[in-house]
């Protein structure tokens, strides 16, 4: 489905949107302070449930950037900016995630941007309206990408073969 921090899969929270996707690392450490007290008087160990606690939110943010650079194609930690002005980007118009991200595995290291944007035509459900101001901010961040992607290592096709990999085709 398309890209929407607000999304929410649960219609029974959806009217307060507990369960949107934006907020699920708030949502897991909730959780996980529930389940902390819950096994509080089975531990007895403020001080160790307390660290873990602390730190999940470092943790966490450390591993969804290691996942979505490995959606990207890229091995090397380039911090978290780039992924986070994709996000950006991809609020800007209806994204369908997963094929753009099937796609996104199509660009070679010799694309222009322009060309780039046209390889993942398909993962927007309206592409007339990625024009002005949006298409200048898309080309912006394939720019960036088309760099970071010439740093790799691996070739076109390796590349490819790992991002298909990381990103199913097919979601259940």
């Amino acid at each position: 489905g398309g890209f929407d921090p607000f999304w929410t899969p649960n219609t029974t929270g959806a009217q307060g949107r507990r369960d949107r996707f934006g907020i699920q690392p708030e949502v897991a450490l909730w959780n996980l302070l529930q389940l902390a007290n819950a096994l509080y008087p089975l531990v007895g160990d403020i001080p160790a449930l307390e660290n873990i606690l602390e730190n999940f939110n470092v943790t966490f943010a450390q591993k969804h950037q290691i996942m979505m650079l490995k959606k990207l194609g890229i091995t090397q930690n380039i911090g978290s900016k780039f992924v986070n002005d994709l996000f950006e980007v991809l609020q800007l118009s209806e994204t369908d995630f997963t094929i753009f991200f099937r796609n996104l595995a199509t660009i070679k290291k010799a694309d222009s941007a322009k060309i780039a944007l046209s390889k993942i035509e398909l993962a927007f459900y309206n592409f007339e309206e990625i024009k002005g101001e949006k298409e200048n901010k898309w080309l912006k961040w394939f720019g960036e990408y088309i760099e970071n992607i010439n740093l790799e290592h691996w070739q076109d096709d390796e590349r490819h073969e790992e991002m298909d990999r990381q990103n199913p085709k097919y979601i259940f």
